[in-house]
């Protein structure tokens, strides 16, 4: 029993309650009712006092509850709740109140414990709470029945449902975080997730149930997490949201109310007041995320997505906070389930992305989102691509303060931001830029992520690289992407340059073309304007340009759309033009617009010129309305007079004489072209109507339109005779009169379309018509009436003539006008003659009897006549007496019928015949005999001139036919051939920038799909080798072959064939040619070097040549241009290779060498190496003649000589390859060791003139090995290695005897031929070929060699041992090797799988080279050979074989004696092939040249001197005053000095000596520059001598003063990035040691310091945060840089007369690909290669010119963790090390490790290293590295395997360099000394050097230290 005290409020007495229990089998049942919940009430009463009470009476409640509480009330308490379940005679209302009191009491007593102190309390709230969840996890099915009620299970669930209820109102208090932290210890999450999971194994719970207790449990994991982010880390850590997703997931379909509650969860509170309470915890939207694809019903899937975008979206701090947590991965995770989702769900959480986009997007995020763009299928469309398209849209449309791209998080305690120093200020006060975010949605500090401050979208890279395949979709997502671009680029400058630089509009455009038709519609037409308009906005004028020619005016991009698509383009394209005519006149002016109609819209025809062009291109219709336009232009057109001239300038009008010769035009459009010719030929010009004629047989061969061309010609002539002559004399009327002779000679001589006689009338009408008008003008002339009296007189014969022979002139009609034109002559004039009466009479009696006889019309027209004249000649001719019974003729009505009557009478007849016709014969003969015979006269006349015109004109017609085809038509040809070349050579640049754009569009999908791994790849890549050269000129690398083939076709001819028929010979012909080429003298280069040319500011031309660009694919024409800054080769081929021509521009400042060579044995090439081991072969025209002198000098050294004379700094002149030799000093240098031997024959090819560009030519080196079977390789065994004093025709010696017979025994009956010992050659095209057969392209000039197939497999390069056992057997087989022996293994690996067929016995199949049994791997006999090239017996013997090759042993006596004497035609200067005049002879004599192999120019005609042994080499060093050793020939006696004073106490994080200083020769011998820079960002440049001229193991070095002097200290511009690793990474010296390069600033600037003065040059602010990394090249031309943006730039190294002076202000290319911060770079600038590693585990290789992604390394790790790249460097060979680090690891052990490479990405092997790399560097053979843990380690580079053991530093190493002398390593220590690290013999005391000399410096001797401090050291265990 127990005793509960408690204090009655009202009565404020004491009543003590005794409450009894006793224990039964069943449990604790209490006994009696109404006192249980007494107690209860009571209790509850007593932990929960009344507010109103008065601070005495609460300090006494509070003591009583705490009384209450004991454990012995608590254990009552859990009974009583343990129990409810087995009152089986409780109601279910009585036991659910009975809990909820006992609940209430726990929650009171939770309240109570938690503001008491620790010595106040009995009970801890621990305690409790873990008997609580103990309860509320407790198995109650475990209990045996007779202890459970019926209801046990439902009632114990209703009680778990309010425990879990409970626990909420529990955490309802005033001091929550002290209960959470309860909570957490009392592992409260375990509990609930384990009550979660019990909820399906321990009941068969109703669904009812289990949702409310999965809601429940939710509802406390919420309280229990409220605003409280330590209780989110717990929960984070111990439980994870991953698995309570797995455990919901486990509990079924989720129900509305679950997943509320999880968003609930997420915002502590109601999520529809989200709006208020923002988002607190994002983890539960995650969860929800993730779910989504699991739910079945798709109603939840909407619901669910709908909030999300509420939520995620409601403020900027919301999606701050969702971007943080990486919600974006999230989402596309759940849509590449899209088979699993809604529509409308998938497009939600699409526009969430979007929307999250805008706030924020890391490169990995982007690349995820666009790989929803497309499936795998390349046919296939993702489902989503237009809703992520315009999320992407959506992201880059994002504007305002939001873009900004700079954000500092000051929340951290010691977070600030960092100012420059600076020792004083000019005023009071100081200021500074930055970004300041006011708003009131302010991220808070939790959500900071850890990765750091989040970027806004900030990439162009990979928006061009979607192809759209899907016929139709519901929007225009061609429109969208469009516009997409149009926001990336607006207001981004470094957008704008990087859409430029990636040939991204280009690429656009290209792609355009590709779109189906039907989404080619106005919207993208709208779209393209609104990027136009942006860019015009924007001012970048090139970017402008790109647009226009990429887009706008190709009309290959809109050709394919329907009607009004195309108009509404054309429309576009006018309203620009209009607007801007002198911007697009010169571009897309007639001519362009002309072209785009000939190819799109016309038929392919010839158009000389534009006029002529649009004859041909347009419609004869179009051209009607064209000319239309053009004459009216010409008419009415205010600027008609330049039309004018513009249209009839030489050369134009002719083509509209053209036009006219055409016969498929029709004669409307020829009338056009008349009247405009007639608008300048025609305007009182008589004199061009000649033209006319030329058109004669064009009249004939037209049959159409008879009347209107007979009604042109009249036209025509009507105006020649009347207007055309200005007098009217009677040479005029003779010129008028040949007209009509002209016409009767016609008609008589051929058919007309109109008779002749009716011509003339027609002409006579007109003229009379004219006559008549002009008489009656009141400004008539006399001699107007004149003419009329001559044309009278004309007209008169006329009619009285040709009428007689022609009655059919006389037609009704003319009879009719005739008569009433005689009726008012007859009724106005007064006859008076009887004879001019008779003649009337007589003349109508004739006409009219006849007319009655045959009645016809003319009876009517006449009657009138007849009527007058007799009235009028009655009284005269005594009418009245002979004709008595003639009708009245006044105006009787039956006169017509009456006098027809008459007619016939005998009085009429006899009137007639008596009295009238005797009259008129007389009257005619008086009257016109004299007019007659004056006609006949004028007719003769006129029929003589025109005989004698005709004779004249048909000769002037031959002369004009001459001169016409000499004026027009041969211009016209000349024109249409001249424009014909235009127009294809227009099209043909058009396609060759289309192939290029496509190779830079596959570029960029083999960047897509191997770097950003966006899909995968459908196709297997194919490499060729590149053309870039090392400095040892080793071509290494491949690159991507973009137009491969893989031959089969020459394997299928090679196999149905079987071997290669013989060709037939050519060989007499050959023999013939030989003798008339032969030269038995070589005569010297003739060189004009005496001119000095004046370089002046102002670029000038100062030679250009014809030239062949020789490469050993093709020889490219083109010209070459000197100028005085640059030179230059522009390609004029007409086929460009990939669409890229072999263009090249380069400063004359980067000429490293020229050499004269020999191209087909004729002197007539050079070759132009470039200090970035770029190298030209040109070949030139035979001779030129100088201008000064009478001598002929070959154009080759013109060129030579002109170069020379502009005296550029790298070049010198010389005149023979043993010139160049002699004055190199490479034999020396050999002799001495200085230089491998290797370099050394690489050197002797190059200057004897073998060259990678001719394959005739290649470079030769040795067979330095005979064992090939061993399973191992001896070097120390002499016996492996060949005999290098003899050929390889003789090394087996029994050969040597019959070589020898065969030399003295050959005689040439003709004697051309000379004796020698092979006939064939040691280096030769086909040798070369045979090699590298496996590599393009020299498989494809294999099987052109081989007419088009592969030689059959036995012949071909398949074994090394089966090529040298050939050697041996065979003594006609005198290959030696090549180069790529000793540095290529990928040349031995058929890595194209070409099918190069199966050997005939064996049948075994040609694929990888067979290697000797030593060797393991290609890259293992590559590294064995080598080594067997440089072993100490090649090098005691090498000298033998270069006398052979290149030296006294090569002709002469000396070469018969060494059995070394080949065929005459190899040896230079032994034919000459400019002496053949006969192409196909020469053609065929440079075949064999080719073919055969050409012998090296000869170096030395002495014996060359042997080479040093290595101990030889160390004495004279020894005894040398500035001699140095190479650290690395002598690693076990390295030894450590240290210089102190530079950076005490700070750390040096760069020390480096830089490798090419320019000195004067007054200061040869003085100290050179080393560079250091502490962490303090204090730089030093102090003196440095790699040797003591008093001691002979020993360094100088002279201290800078300013180091140590805080006045005078110079110092890097800052500030750095806070909380950025400063590290040697950041800063690069440029190799004349004047500028420093830096990174790491906060502005992501890259700086430019000048060492000298410590000033800031240059600030270049190009990437979009920090720069992390840097790195320069080899020779100092470019700088890399590499950013926390994930990007890297190639800059530029800005010089001046050689000397650099800053970067360039733009970079030079951006290279895209990595997901993650840039951690380390390494640039090759003659690799054409930049490497780059990340922490996104990747290291990524680019090329330099241009920038293209070549491949992805992924180091292997079998770690789970973040493996991260902080280092890597490239060796001169392209090896790759890559230095690994796993992030998260604690232990040091497989942390770190070192990876290897090749050149071309193969992986080579890795190494384990056991300390943290900080600084790595590779040089020659081997690895250096620093570690944190303080050793200096030296591995070797193949096997990654160390050196020597590591050098203990005993302090963190921060930077490493080693002198370019490899003589000493520079350390750099965190306490601030530089270790130098040397070869440590014993000290000896060079001769006559007692005392130290300072070489004329002012340095005190205490700043002297010449390395006699040694720092001790300690071997690594």
């Amino acid at each position: 029993m127990f005793k509960a005290t408690y204090l009655n409020k009202s009565r404020n007495a004491k009543t003590e309650v005794e409450i009894a229990y006793m224990h039964k089998k069943n449990g604790l049942i209490l006994l009696e009712k109404y006192i249980f919940h007494f107690f209860l009430n009571s209790f509850i009463k007593i932990c929960k006092p009344n507010v109103s009470l008065t601070v005495v009476f609460y300090h006494e409640f509070q003591r009583n509850a705490l009384q209450a509480i004991s454990p012995a009330t608590m254990e009552v308490l859990m009974h009583v709740l343990a129990d409810c379940d087995t009152w089986d005679d409780r109601g279910p209302e009585e036991v659910s109140r009975k809990a909820e009191l006992t609940l209430k009491c726990l929650t009171e007593v939770v309240h109570i414990l938690l503001t008491s102190s620790s010595d106040q309390r009995q009970v801890e709230t621990s305690t409790i709470l873990e008997n609580y969840f103990k309860l509320l996890n407790s198995d109650h099915s475990a209990l045996p029945n007779s202890g459970r009620s019926r209801q046990w299970e439902n009632r114990f669930i209703a009680l778990q449902i309010q425990m879990l209820n409970t626990i909420t109102a529990m955490l309802d208090c005033t001091d929550r975080p002290v209960l959470q932290a309860i909570f957490l210890n009392s592992n409260c999450f375990e509990h609930l997730i384990r009550l979660l999971q019990n909820c399906k194994v321990n009941f068969s719970i109703i669904n009812l149930f289990l949702i409310s207790i999965k809601l429940s449990t939710i509802q406390a994991l919420t309280a229990v997490l409220h605003k409280s982010p330590a209780a989110k880390e717990v929960f984070k850590e111990r439980i994870g949201y991953a698995h309570i997703y797995e455990v919901l997931k486990s509990l079924g379909q989720p129900s509305r109310e679950l997943l509320e509650e999880l968003m609930n969860m997420a915002v502590e509170g109601d999520h529809m007041s989200v709006g208020i309470l923002g988002i607190s915890n994002v983890q539960p939207l995650l969860l929800l995320i993730q779910w989504l694809p699991e739910l079945e019903s798709h109603d939840l899937q909407i619901f669910i997505s709908n909030w999300l975008k509420r939520i995620c979206c409601i403020n900027r701090q919301s999606r701050a906070t969702c971007v943080n947590a990486n919600m974006v991965i999230r989402i596309i995770e759940t849509l590449n389930l899209h088979s699993s989702l809604h529509r409308t769900c998938a497009e939600n959480l699409i526009a969430l992305q979007g929307s999250l986009g805008s706030q924020s997007m890391s490169s990995e995020e982007l690349h995820q989102l666009i790989r929803l763009l497309r499936t795998n299928e390349r046919k296939q469309a993702h489902p989503y691509v237009i809703p992520v398209m315009r999320a992407i849209l959506t992201m880059a449309r994002k504007q305002g303060l939001d873009s900004a791209l700079q954000y500092f998080n000051l929340f951290p305690s010691m977070a600030g931001i960092a100012v420059p120093p600076i020792q004083k200020w000019p005023g009071s006060a100081f200021s500074f830029n930055a970004w300041l975010c006011l708003d009131q949605d302010q991220v808070a500090p939790g959500i900071t992520s850890k990765g750091g401050k989040r970027k806004q979208l900030y990439r162009y890279a990979c928006c061009v690289i979607f192809v759209w395949r899907k016929a139709r979709l519901e929007k225009n997502i061609v429109a969208t992407f469009i516009l997409m671009i149009k926001h990336f680029i607006q207001r981004h400058p470094i957008n704008q340059d990087n859409l430029i630089h990636s040939h991204g509009v280009a690429t656009l455009g290209a792609l355009l073309q590709k779109v189906p038709g039907s989404l080619m519609d106005v919207n993208v037409l709208m779209a393209l304007q609104f990027l136009i308009e942006q860019v015009s906005v924007e001012k970048n004028v090139q970017l402008l340009q790109q647009m226009y020619q990429h887009l706008l005016f190709d009309f290959n991009v809109w050709d394919r759309g329907d009607f009004p698509f195309r108009i509404g383009h054309i429309k576009y394209l006018s309203t620009m033009i209009k607007d801007s005519r002198r911007l697009f006149r010169k571009k897309y002016g007639v001519q362009f617009l002309l072209d785009t109609l000939r190819i799109y819209y016309g038929y392919e025809v010839h158009a000389p010129s534009l006029l002529y062009a649009i004859i041909n291109f347009l419609t004869k219709g179009q051209l009607c309305g064209i000319l239309d336009v053009l004459f009216s232009l010409l008419h009415t057109s205010p600027t008609r007079d330049q039309l004018f001239l513009l249209l009839f300038e030489p050369g134009n009008a002719d083509i509209l004489y053209a036009l006219l010769l055409n016969q498929r035009y029709s004669d409307r459009l020829r009338e056009l072209v008349f009247k405009v010719i007639h608008y300048k030929f025609f305007n009182g010009n008589f004199a061009n109507v000649c033209i006319l004629f030329h058109l004669k047989e064009f009249f004939r061969l037209n049959h159409g339109c008879e009347e209107e061309l007979i009604r042109l010609l009249t036209d025509v002539l009507l105006c020649v005779m009347w207007k055309g002559l200005e007098r009217f004399d009677d040479a005029d009327w003779i010129e008028r009169g040949q007209v009509f002779s002209a016409l009767t000679k016609l008609g008589i001589s051929n058919q007309l379309l109109q008779p002749s006689d009716e011509i003339k009338l027609n002409l006579l009408e007109k003229m009379l018509e004219w006559t008549v008008n002009e008489n009656r003008d009141t400004k008539a002339l006399p001699t107007h009436a004149e003419n009329a009296f001559r044309l009278l007189l004309i007209v008169q014969d006329f009619l009285q003539a040709e009428g007689l022979v022609n009655p059919n002139l006389w037609t009704e009609k003319v009879c009719a006008m005739a008569a009433a034109k005689l009726n008012t002559l007859l009724q106005t004039k007064v006859i008076e003659s009887q004879a001019e009466a008779c003649y009337l009479l007589g003349k109508l009696e004739g006409i009219l009897s006849r007319s009655i006889k045959e009645k016809t019309e003319t009876y009517a027209f006449l009657i009138p006549l007849v009527r007058t004249l007799v009235s009028k000649v009655y009284q005269l001719l005594f009418m009245n007496l002979h004709l008595p019974s003639l009708p009245l003729t006044n105006g009787s009505p039956s006169f017509f019928e009456d006098f027809r009557e008459y007619c016939s009478s005998d009085e009429w007849q006899v009137f007639i015949d008596k009295y009238i016709i005797p009259y008129m014969k007389q009257y005619e003969v008086n009257t016109f005999s004299d007019g007659h015979e004056h006609m006949a006269l004028y007719w003769k006349d006129c029929y003589e001139a025109l005989m004698v015109n005709i004779h004249k004109r048909e000769r002037e017609r031959g002369e004009s036919k001459l001169k016409f085809q000499e004026c027009f038509v041969e211009p016209f040809n000349r024109k249409a051939r001249q424009e014909n070349l235009r127009y294809n050579s227009m099209l043909k640049q058009l396609n060759s920038q289309h192939t290029a754009t496509l190779r830079e569009w596959r570029a960029l999908l083999h960047f897509s799909i191997g770097c950003c791994m966006l899909w995968d790849p459908q196709n297997p890549i194919h490499w060729k080798l590149s053309n870039v050269e090392n400095y040892s000129r080793m071509r290494l690398k491949l690159v991507q072959n973009y137009n491969f083939n893989s031959h089969q076709e020459a394997s299928d001819l090679r196999d149905n064939l079987g071997m290669q028929q013989a060709q037939p010979s050519s060989e007499c012909l050959l023999l013939e040619v030989v003798k008339q080429v032969k030269v038995s003298d070589m005569e010297d280069d003739i060189l004009d070097l005496d001119e000095k040319e004046e370089q002046g500011q102002k670029e000038k031309l100062i030679l250009s040549e014809e030239c062949e660009l020789i490469t050993i694919i093709d020889v490219i024409p083109g010209r070459l241009e000197v100028t005085t800054q640059h030179i230059c080769f522009y390609d004029a081929s007409i086929e460009k290779e990939e669409g890229v021509g072999f263009d090249f521009k380069w400063p004359l400042s980067q000429i490293r060498e020229i050499h004269l060579r020999r191209y087909n044995l004729r002197r007539s090439a050079l070759e132009i190496f470039l200090i970035d081991q770029t190298n030209y072969f040109l070949n030139f025209n035979k001779e030129c003649k100088l201008s000064s002198v009478n001598v002929f000098l070959q154009v080759r050294n013109k060129v030579y000589s002109r170069i020379l004379s502009l005296r550029l700094p790298n070049i010198y002149g010389t005149r023979s390859p043993q010139e160049l030799f002699k004055a190199s000093g490479l034999m020396q240098k050999w002799v001495n060791r200085e230089i491998s031997n290797f370099d050394y024959l690489i050197q002797l090819n190059t200057m004897a003139g073998r060259t990678y560009n001719d394959l005739a030519q290649y470079p030769v080196f040795p067979w330095v090995l005979k064992d090939y079977m061993s399973e191992e390789l001896d070097l120390n065994n002499p016996a492996v290695f060949r005999d290098l004093s003899k050929p390889i025709g003789v090394v087996n010696e029994k050969y040597a005897k019959a070589v020898q017979e065969k030399y003295e025994n050959f005689e040439d009956p003709l004697g051309v031929i000379d004796k020698f010992h092979y006939g064939t050659h040691y280096s030769n095209a086909a040798g070369v070929m045979h090699y590298l057969i496996r590599v393009e392209p020299f498989t494809t000039l294999h099987i052109q060699l081989q007419s088009g197939r592969f030689d059959c497999a036995d012949r071909q390069f398949h074994s090394i041992p089966a090529t040298w056992q050939a050697l041996m057997d065979n003594p006609n087989d005198v290959k030696e090797l090549i180069p790529e022996f000793f540095y290529f293994p990928e040349f031995l690996a058929n890595q194209n799988k070409f099918n190069l067929g199966q050997l005939q016995i064996s049948k075994e199949v040609v694929n990888d080279v067979v290697l000797p049994k030593w060797a393991k791997s290609p890259e293992d006999f590559i590294c064995k050979h080598r080594k067997s090239l440089e072993s100490e017996y090649v090098s005691a013997h090498l000298h033998e074989w270069i006398d052979l090759i290149f030296g006294y042993k090569q002709r002469g006596p000396a070469a018969v004696e060494a059995l070394n004497v080949f065929y005459y035609c190899s040896y230079e200067g032994a034919v000459d092939l400019d002496a053949l005049t006969d192409e196909k002879e020469r053609k065929a004599l440079e075949g064999m040249i080719n073919n055969f192999g050409q012998t090296p120019c000869q170096l030395l005609k002495e014996p060359h001197p042997a080479r040093l042994s290595a101990e030889e080499v160390v004495q004279r060093q020894t005894k040398s005053d500035s001699a140095t050793l190479n650290l690395f020939q002598h690693l076990p006696e390295l030894k450590s000095f240290f210089v102190e004073g530079i950076s005490d106490g700070v750390p040096i994080v760069k020390a480096v000596v830089p490798r090419s200083q320019l000195r004067s020769f007054m200061s040869q011998g003085s100290p050179e520059i080393l560079v250091t820079a502490s962490l303090n960002c204090v730089t030093g440049t102090h003196g440095w001598l790699p040797y003591d001229r008093s001691f002979s193991n020993h360094f100088t070095f002279i201290r800078d003063p300013t180091v140590t002097n805080p006045k005078t200290q110079r110092t890097m511009s800052g500030p750095f990035a806070p909380g950025l690793e400063i590290t040697s990474k950041l800063f690069v010296v440029s190799h004349d040691a004047k500028l420093l390069f830096s990174g790491g600033h906060w502005d992501n600037s890259v700086r430019v310091t000048s060492l000298a003065k410590g000033k800031l040059i240059g600030q270049h602010v190009r990437h979009m945060d920090i720069v992390t990394c840097l790195a320069i090249d080899f020779y100092g031309i470019h700088l890399v840089s590499g950013s926390r943006d994930t990007t890297c730039m190639i800059w530029q190294i800005v010089q001046q007369g050689g000397v650099p002076v800053g970067l360039a202000p733009k970079p030079l290319q951006i290279l895209y690909g990595h997901t993650d911060e840039v951690s380390s770079v390494g640039i090759s600038t003659e690799l054409d290669m930049v490497v780059s590693g990340a922490r996104d585990s990747t290291v990524i290789i680019h090329t330099i010119r241009k920038g293209q992604y070549m491949r992805t390394l992924r180091p292997p790790c079998e770690s789970s963790l973040l493996l991260t790249i902080p280092n890597l460097a490239v060796s001169w060979e392209g090896h790759i090390v890559v230095h690994t680090s796993i992030e998260g690891k604690t232990t040091l052990k497989d942390k770190n490790a070192l990876h290897l490479y090749s050149v071309n990405g193969k992986y080579l092997g890795s190494e384990s290293l056991k300390e943290e790399v900080s600084d790595m560097c590779v040089t020659g053979e081997y690895i250096v590295m620093g570690s944190l843990q303080g050793f200096l380690s030296i591995r070797d580079l193949y096997s990654l395997n160390l050196s020597i053991s590591p050098l203990a530093m005993r302090l963190p190493i921060h930077c490493i360099s080693v002198t370019k002398e490899y003589s000493h390593i520079l350390v750099g220590l965190e306490d601030g000394k530089l270790i130098v690290v040397g070869v440590g013999k014993p000290a000896e005391m060079r001769s006559g050097q007692l005392s130290r000399k300072l070489w004329g410096s002012s340095k005190r001797l205490s700043q002297i230290s010449s390395g006699e401090t040694e720092y001790n050291t300690q071997d690594s265990k």
